[in-house]
Formats: structure tokens, C-alpha cells, sequence
């Protein structure tokens, strides 16, 4: 086993012997207050999120291939949770490995890669899932009808702003 691996899996609640697929409360999230109290995930969610390439790539080899389209408990995909965290290659790698798509997912606060990368300012991010095929993701809006273009704005990410604007966002 990859020592890596093995060490982050049971640093963030997971059993790196155990059942690979079941949508465990990470460790991280355990010790957060009471509005995270439900929420669950995989692990090959929570790598994602947390830019872990190696370790996403240990689990898809070692019985998670199957959750690389399951989401967390509040509808984030893996795809979904490396935009979020702005790894562009996780995202890609999960992409190529067949989660292509999640490239436009709705959480359930009606959010997208596309919304979250915007508020985080990941314009790479932005940039990679409008290039392979989220090109109206640009204009949907979430639950509070914010669209990427608002949410960063509301962030202060200008530069986000300012491709969005160039790509077509304004129409």
C-alpha cells in the first residue's frame, strides 16, 4: 500500500482496510459544529476536495471506482469538490476517468462547479470547465439566483469578473 495514501485515509476518518465505498463522517467534519453534523462523504470525495491526486488515484485502484460519481450529502460530486478546492488536476483526471458529466452538477443549494470556483476565485478552473463543455454555466444561478459572475463579484475576485464579462457572462 501506498504509504501516503494509507496515512491521509485514516488521518480524515477513513479505514484504509475497510469499506472504500460507503459514505463515512470524515474526521475533519466530526470536529465542526452542529450544522455539519449530518453531512457525509466518501473518501474519494473528500481527496478531491482536498487536492490529493495520489491518494485519488490509490482509491480509484482499490475499490472506489465505483464513487467517482457519488456525492456528498449535500450533492458535490469528486468532479465538484476538485473545482471547488481548485485542483485542476484532479478535476482533470477525474474528468478523463469518466466523470465528465459532473462538469455542470447542481448541488443542492442549486450551486455548480462553475459558482464555486467563481466564489473561491479559481479562474483556471472556470477556464478548464468552460473549455470542455460548461459554457452556459456561466449564466446559471444558484438558489439565491447569484450567478458566477455576481457570486465573484461578491467575493472581490476581479479578475473572475473580468473573464466572465469577456466570455459572455453580461448577456
Amino acid at each position: 500500500m501506498d504509504s501516503h495514501a494509507v496515512d491521509w485515509l485514516r488521518k480524515s476518518g477513513f479505514d484504509p482496510a475497510g469499506d472504500l465505498v460507503d459514505p463515512r463522517l470524515p474526521a475533519r467534519v466530526r470536529e465542526q459544529p452542529n450544522d455539519m453534523e449530518d453531512y457525509r462523504s466518501t473518501a474519494l470525495f473528500e481527496a478531491s476536495l482536498e487536492g490529493e491526486l495520489e491518494v485519488v488515484k490509490w482509491l480509484f485502484e482499490h475499490g472506489a471506482a465505483s464513487t467517482l460519481r457519488t456525492p456528498d450529502s449535500q450533492g458535490k460530486t469528486p468532479l465538484f469538490g476538485a473545482c471547488s478546492g481548485g485542483h485542476l488536476d484532479v478535476a482533470k483526471w477525474l474528468h478523463d476517468k469518466g466523470a465528465s458529466g459532473d462538469i455542470s452538477v447542481v448541488n443542492k443549494y442549486q450551486q455548480t462547479p462553475m459558482i464555486m470556483a467563481a466564489q473561491e476565485g479559481h479562474l483556471h478552473i472556470i477556464k478548464w470547465l468552460f473549455s470542455v463543455g460548461a459554457t452556459q454555466d456561466i449564466r446559471t444561478k444558484n438558489h439565491l439566483g447569484q450567478s458566477p459572475m455576481l457570486v465573484a463579484c461578491s467575493w472581490g475576485h476581479l479578475h473572475v469578473c473580468k473573464w466572465l464579462f469577456d466570455a459572455g457572462a453580461s448577456q
